[in-house]
Order: structure tokens, then sequence, then C-alpha cells
């Protein structure tokens, strides 16, 4: 069998990958990532390294156990298969049949950019592609016309059920505890001839008077997941690794919960990447929400227009409104976003990394990096100030942020301090 090198083709997907890679996103119950491995290690390929962009590289160091920018890749083949399959970071819903891709074959997306989805080639065809972005040698080319990569930030959305679908699907094969006493678990109605599966990992703890609803899909609550009572799920949904959904919390269908999350109120649709807050009532739908993000209490979105129609995104602040197709879509919220009580998030909002939301005032469509909104003011939060909180907030769950990490963030600090300085000049001529 190939190997397989996931690659990270820098398309900015801001500010969703500010601070890892395209496959590192949490884009349904699972990441990129880690979908990839499970799906091909099924058909037995593995993921013998990825490639990424020099800005994200010494971040991916610290966390990731993988072959990261390989030098040599023929080192990697332990095998007579000489056949290396390089596959996007942005291709959120792989299928098996990647593993069975001919040699010097490529799926290419339809579009004026043509960005390769996958391809299998040999080692030092894969070496050129990895290093110029361009499959070259002898390889047949097929377009796909239907979108399969993330090219806009809110394409997270788009893929999100799907992707969902899948992970729960592969979480399906884990052995699941018996479900505890005083549970109330809703399979369905008897004319139903579905059952949706139910998985509780054996260190989970699900609170009496929690009620479970299997009725539309699937629930997966992982290893040490607390449920608490009176929390009602209903899947397909998943709850990640040492989260907690609180009491009375309803978690509606397509949400993903990833590890060391607390999560309450209503939430629907959602995907939170991990070591995120939102502990306290609040709707919050159809929404992708960073790590180190702390919502305060009484948070809310809208994620659908007053018309029902399609939603309107800007990506930087000053530009462009952009149609997304989508019918629901709630907010993006950059790594370490802040909001105060009672913050009100418009529909298809974009929120930047570092951003603390302070006003009376609905948020406006696009707030920029760092920005710290209140009703008096709008300014670049001083790195000093943002940096000792963040290291706070990242120790009360056990983790020191490393050198690369911090550096990496004190880099978009900085950008967005010269930004703010480029648009304050720019309004001062007349």
């Amino acid at each position: 069998m190939p190997i397989a090198i996931l690659f990270d083709d820098a398309h900015d997907l801001s500010p969703l990958t500010e601070l890892r890679a395209s496959f590192e996103l949490r884009t349904g119950a699972l990441t990129t990532l880690e979908r990839h491995a499970a799906i091909l290690g099924a058909c037995g390929v593995k993921i013998a390294a990825v490639q990424v962009p020099a800005d994200c590289e010494a971040c991916m160091r610290e966390r990731l156990d993988v072959r990261i920018n390989p030098h040599d890749i023929t080192k990697l083949i332990d095998n007579n298969d000489d056949r290396v399959l390089v596959i996007n970071g942005r291709y959120v819903t792989p299928s098996p049949e990647l593993a069975e891709l001919s040699l010097n074959t490529a799926y290419v997306e339809a579009g004026a950019n043509g960005a390769v989805i996958a391809a299998c080639v040999s080692p030092k065809d894969a070496a050129a592609f990895l290093h110029s972005g361009h499959v070259s040698g002898p390889c047949k080319t097929e377009v796909i016309d239907d979108q399969m990569l993330l090219r806009q930030p809110w394409d997270v959305i788009r893929f999100r059920d799907d992707a969902i679908d899948i992970d729960l699907a592969l979480l399906a094969s884990r052995k699941s505890a018996e479900c505890p006493p005083g549970v109330v678990v809703i399979e369905g109605f008897e004319s139903d001839d579905s059952a949706h599966h139910l998985g509780i990992a054996k260190s989970a703890v699900v609170y009496p008077t929690a009620v479970l609803d299997l009725t539309e899909g699937p629930i997966v609550i992982d290893d040490e997941a607390t449920v608490r009572p009176g929390a009602i799920l209903r899947g397909p949904a998943y709850v990640g690794r040492q989260s907690t959904v609180l009491e009375q919390a309803h978690i509606k269908p397509h949400t993903a919960i990833g590890p060391v999350c607390k999560v309450a109120g209503e939430v629907g649709g959602c995907i939170f990447q991990s070591f995120a807050n939102k502990a306290h009532d609040g709707h919050l739908g159809d929404s992708w929400v960073g790590e180190w993000v702390n919502l305060g209490a009484g948070t809310t979105n809208s994620n659908l227009l007053n018309t029902y129609g399609s939603i309107a995104a800007q990506r930087t602040p000053g530009g462009p409104r952009e149609r997304t197709d989508l019918h629901y879509l709630g907010c993006l919220l950059g790594d370490h976003t802040k909001t105060a009580i009672c913050t009100r998030i418009t529909t298809g909002a974009i929120i930047g990394t570092g951003a603390m939301l302070a006003s009376s005032a609905w948020v406006p469509p696009c707030t920029p990096a760092f920005a710290w909104i209140t009703d008096r003011s709008s300014a670049i939060a001083r790195w000093p100030r943002f940096i000792e909180t963040a290291k706070a907030m990242m120790a009360r769950r056990g983790v020191s942020p490393g050198h690369a990490y911090i550096a990496r963030l004190r880099e978009l600090h900085e950008c967005a301090v010269s930004q703010s300085r480029v648009q304050a000049q720019s309004a001062q001529v007349p």
C-alpha cells in the first residue's frame, strides 16, 4: 500500500488557520487529520508525514507527533510500494477510494484555481509537487465539478453535517459502556426501522435526568466527558474528551464539542475546536468556535436572517460582503476570542484571533484580530495584557504555551497593530 502525506497549500482560511494547519481544523467530531488517519488506516495506508507552510511549522512541531516537512520522502517508505498519496488538508470528507488511487493520477477541483484534491505519484514527483504546488510528470488529471475543498472559512459549516456523520460512524466501532440508571434515552418511535448508535466511554459520567435523544442521529460521549443533570443532547452529536455539558444545556443536532470544553445554554450546529468555554445561558447556532474562547453569560448569536435569504459574510474589516450561499450561518470565532455578558453577535460575523468584545451594540460583521471593543472606543489590545490573560486562561486547564506558539501569537499581534496604523493613516487623508 502507498504512504500518504497531507499538505497545507497555504490557502487563506483566516481566522480559523492562523494558529494551525488546515488539516488540524476540527471540521466535525474529529479534525480533518484524524478523519484521514482513521479512514486511510482502515485501508492499510499510513499518514507518514505532513507538509505545512513555514509560518506554522514551529507551532506544529510543538504539538504534533508526526513527521513535518520531510526532506527525503524515500526514507518514509517502509514497503515495496513506492506510491505516495499527497492529499490536500482542505479535503474534509475523504473516501476510502483514495487508498486505491492509481499511480500518476490526480483529482483536481474545478474552477480557476484548479487546486489539487489528491494525487498518487512517485516519491520524486511527490517531492516536486510539495515544493512547487504543481503536479508534474506523466500525471493524468481528473477534474471534479463538485466542491471538495474548504475555500472560505465559512465552508467549515458547509461540510459540517457530512463530516460529523462520517466521524460518528467511525466512532461507533468503539465499545460502549452501559447507559447509567436514570438517564433518559429516546431511541425513536415505533414506526422507525433505524436505530442510531449511542456510545458512552467507560470513563465518561452521564448524570441521572440527562436526556439523550437518538431520534435523528447517533450520540458519542468520549473519554472522561461529563453530561450534567437535566442536559438534553439530540443526535447527531459528539461530546469530546474531558468536556462538560452543563445543567439544563440544550445541545441540538450536528454539534461537535471538542476536548476540554464547557458548554451550556442552547447550542445547535456548532463545532468547538477545543479548550473553549460557553458555560452560561445564551444561544449559539451554526458556528465554529476556536481554542481558548470564553463567551460571557448571555452571549447570543443570530444564525438566520429575518428574510430567510442567503447570508453574506465579510472576511476583512472594510472588505466586500461575500455571498456564502448558506441560509444558516452564525459566527466564526478566532482563537482567544472573549465576549462580555449579553454580547450580541450578528449573522455571519467573523471575529479575529484575540478579539475582546465588550460593547452593548451588535458586534460588527467583521472584527479585526486583537481588537478591544467597548462602548467608548475600539483599539488593538496591548500585547503584555493580552499574553498575560492568555497564559492565565491556559494555566487553568494545565496548559503552558510553547515558545513557538507565543511567537506566532506575537507575530499576529504585530500584524494587527501594523494594519491598524495603516487604516488610521488612510482615514486622515482628505
